[in-house]
């Protein structure tokens, strides 16, 4: 991968961890917020519990993001990024695109999920093979007899 291509992800990347960092100090705020005007009423403490946790929730998904963009970036200045962790082989960069944070090669991920998910059906078909095979879907749709 060129410098300028880098320089751009690593644009991109700083970006987002600025939007990232702005939002979690935006729901830090609002939390304490939330925490300081509690009324005693079971209804409001109700809906003010569950305001807490969605905003917690919320953080929890902003901070992995906020983690996944560090490493990228770590992996800008050391020169690995794009590599995949498990093979060491290069992540195709329409990969990369859609997911700039991306650790994993196409390969490596879908064995990884296999591994976590041994039961979970199978999404790969994907639509290119459908349009080339319309047959796939023969049946998409309709429930199972049961006997």
């Amino acid at each position: 991968m060129d410098q300028q291509t880098l320089q751009q992800i690593k644009d991109r990347l700083q970006e987002r961890k600025t939007e990232l960092l702005r939002l979690i100090k935006e729901q830090q705020e609002e939390m304490g917020a939330i925490q300081s005007t509690r009324s005693p009423d079971w209804l409001d403490l109700t809906t003010a519990t569950e305001n807490i946790h969605l905003l917690m929730t919320l953080g929890d998904n902003e901070r992995r993001e906020l983690d996944d963009i560090e490493i990228a970036l770590g992996k800008i200045d050391d020169g690995s990024y794009g590599e995949c962790e498990a093979c060491g082989r290069r992540i195709r960069p329409a990969r990369l695109e859609a997911l700039i944070t991306a650790r994993l090669c196409k390969k490596c991920k879908d064995e990884e999920e296999a591994t976590l998910r041994p039961n979970a059906p199978s999404y790969s078909i994907g639509w290119r093979a459908i349009e080339q095979d319309p047959t796939l879907l023969a049946g998409a749709g309709e429930e199972e007899e049961k006997e």
